[in-house]
Order: C-alpha cells, then sequence, then structure tokens
C-alpha cells in the first residue's frame, strides 16, 4: 500500500531546515519544511510550487520525475545561489512499509537503529556542477 520516493535536502549549511518531498506512484505529494519530523510544516502545493511530477510505472517497479525551482527554494531561503562547486546537504529515499516486501533505501547511510530519514546528521553532499 504504501510506497514513496523521498528526497530531503538543505540548501544552506549553517541552517537546520530541510525541505521534505514525498511522492507515490500517483505523484500524490508530501511536502513540509522544517528541523526533524516532529516540526514539519505541512506546505500545500499551489502554483508557487510548480513541481511538475510525472511518474512512470513499469512490471518491475515505477519511477518518478519532477522540478524544483530556485524561486521555490528562494520562497524559505532567500539568498539561495546555486553555482557551480556550491553544495547542499541531502538524501534520497525509498520506503514501502506496508508493501508485499517491506523495504527502506537510502542514497546515504542512515546511522539509525530502524529506519528513520528525518536525520539531516545522516545527509550527504551534493554538488553543482
Amino acid at each position: 500500500e504504501d510506497s514513496c520516493l523521498e528526497f530531503f535536502f538543505s540548501p544552506y549549511p549553517g541552517d537546520d531546515r530541510y525541505f521534505n518531498i514525498e511522492f507515490n506512484p500517483n505523484c500524490c505529494l508530501y511536502l513540509g519544511i522544517g528541523t526533524c519530523a516532529g516540526d514539519l510544516v505541512r506546505l500545500l502545493p499551489e502554483e508557487q510550487y510548480p513541481l511538475k511530477p510525472q511518474a512512470a510505472r513499469s512490471s518491475d517497479g515505477w519511477e518518478i520525475t519532477y522540478q524544483v525551482p530556485y524561486s521555490f527554494v528562494r520562497l524559505f531561503f532567500p539568498d539561495f545561489a546555486p553555482a557551480c562547486g556550491k553544495t547542499i546537504r541531502a538524501n534520497f529515499f525509498k520506503c514501502g512499509d506496508l508493501t508485499a516486501q517491506e523495504h527502506y533505501l537510502s542514497w546515504n547511510r542512515v546511522t539509525s537503529e530502524t529506519p528513520a530519514f528525518h536525520r539531516p546528521c545522516d545527509f550527504g553532499l551534493l554538488e553543482f556542477a
């Protein structure tokens, strides 16, 4: 039942806030911002959040593509200015709590005993090229 792909990212090195973007195969979105799972503020998608998701299913799974416009990031981090070589902290996750085979995957290692993705200390670095 529950299958989602998640992208968490924090644009400023000294700021503990991060975006939490989650999509399921039907392009249903959860979008939030906060410093941990307990204080996330849910953002309701409107025209100012034009992520433009597109999902594709296949016999062995599904994938999703979407955009995170810099203008959206600047609504919360006004000085955000991506440049070649600049890094942000981030992680990518795949969850399947209620699927036929329960699974949890992450791009950067998660150091908690149980799956806990809302841990900026476990985010890796993404570099703009």
